[in-house]
C-alpha cells in the first residue's frame, strides 16, 4: 500500500481534521448519523483529491478497489455485507 494513501486516507488524525473542516462547510451532523460513514466519505474525497485534484460533476473516476477494500476496513460500516447470493439472504 502506497504510503501516502495511508498517511492522507487512512490515518484518523488526517481525517479528523478534514471531519472538522466539514463539519464547518456543512454544519453539524444528527445523532442519528454514524461518523464512520462520514470518515469513509471524506477519505474517499481526501484520495480524489489526492490522486485527480478536483472533479466536476460530469468528471468521475473509478476508485481502485484495493483502495476502496482498505477504506472500508479501517472504516466499516454496520450494514455493509458484501455480495450474498439470492438463496443465502
Amino acid at each position: 500500500m502506497h504510503e501516502a494513501l495511508q498517511v492522507n486516507c487512512l490515518n484518523h488524525h488526517v481525517l479528523e481534521l478534514s471531519f472538522y473542516e466539514y463539519l464547518d462547510y456543512n454544519g453539524p451532523i444528527g445523532d442519528e448519523e454514524p461518523v464512520h460513514e462520514l470518515y469513509r466519505y471524506i477519505a474517499y474525497l481526501r484520495y480524489t483529491r489526492w490522486l485527480w485534484h478536483r472533479l466536476g460533476k460530469k468528471t468521475r473516476k473509478v476508485i481502485p478497489s484495493c483502495v476502496v477494500s482498505a477504506i472500508r476496513t479501517r472504516f466499516p460500516s454496520d450494514e455493509y455485507t458484501g455480495f450474498m447470493y439470492l438463496r443465502d439472504y
